[in-house]
């Protein structure tokens, strides 16, 4: 921690106190456990914009009379290479929207100390709480075009559950990791066996069910395949025929089924 950060935490906790002096100091520190900064979508397509974020203050609601502009930090964002004018903000939250000026852009968020107080419209008796977003540090996050293809292996995780194993479906990636304009253009099996794919589309009734081979591939612009698979968010696969030797049952009572291995979809993902 820098000096700086010292002092400014120091000062700040002095007008946190000494806002609440009637009634006592009560501060609940709660580390910050994701990004505080967001770049969304992480993979643009050509034309789209991208949006840069930051938010301190939610969960939280910070009441009007709990004078909020004196525990504001202040973040500055810039651009590399530029794609919009350095912006700096005293303020719990923020964002703006630009257009990328290359095929990959980093913007960097930097903040003026690694603590930021929040007064909450929450109260303990008689006394207000206030939460401590702590370890916080300065943020470099970047986005890319989508040249060409996207090519990705989805894990189905699985369990066992009386000697049969059972898959999860997976989660097509898309908005706003990606951008809203990216399709599934294909998907495969890549395993060494038979799988049925289950894949509902974002049309109603608009279903793909079919069983794969080892290797096979299936076009979303393929004759009879509905259109609007290429916008499916969910792929459920499930072996054919249910390998049992995957999940032996274990040596006792106390001894618990294997965790099967995670059966492997691929998706080849791409501008629209």
């Amino acid at each position: 921690m820098s000096i700086r950060r010292n002092l400014l935490f120091r000062s700040t906790m002095l007008c946190v106190c000494s806002a609440v002096v009637a009634n006592g100091c009560m501060l609940n520190r709660v580390p910050i456990v994701a990004n505080w900064a967001k770049l969304e979508p992480a993979l643009f397509c050509p034309g789209d914009t991208v949006t840069a974020s930051y938010d301190l203050l939610t969960p939280e609601t910070c009441p009007a009379d709990a004078r909020c502009s004196d525990f504001f930090p202040t973040v500055r964002m810039n651009s590399t290479p530029a794609s919009f004018p350095a912006r700096t903000t005293s303020n719990y939250v923020d964002s703006l929207t630009f257009t990328p000026a290359a095929d990959s852009v980093t913007v960097a968020f930097d903040i003026d100390r690694d603590t930021v107080v929040v007064p909450t419209s929450r109260f303990d008796g008689g006394t207000r709480i206030f939460v401590a977003r702590t370890h916080l540090s300065d943020t470099n996050l970047t986005t890319r075009r989508l040249i060409g293809t996207d090519d990705r292996t989805l894990p189905h995780p699985g369990d066992c559950a009386g000697g049969t194993p059972r898959y999860s479906p997976v989660e097509v990636p898309g908005f706003p990791r990606l951008s809203p304009r990216v399709r599934m253009e294909e998907f495969s099996n890549q395993n060494g066996f038979p799988v049925r794919y289950i894949v509902s589309g974002s049309a109603p009734g608009e279903v793909f069910d079919q069983v794969l081979e080892p290797g096979q591939r299936i076009l979303t612009t393929m004759p009879g395949i509905p259109a609007s698979i290429a916008e499916a968010r969910m792929i459920e696969a499930i072996p054919m025929p249910l390998l049992p030797l995957m999940c032996t049952p274990g040596s006792g009572a106390t001894d618990p089924e294997p965790q099967p291995p995670p059966l492997r979809t691929g998706v080849r993902l791409g501008c629209r």
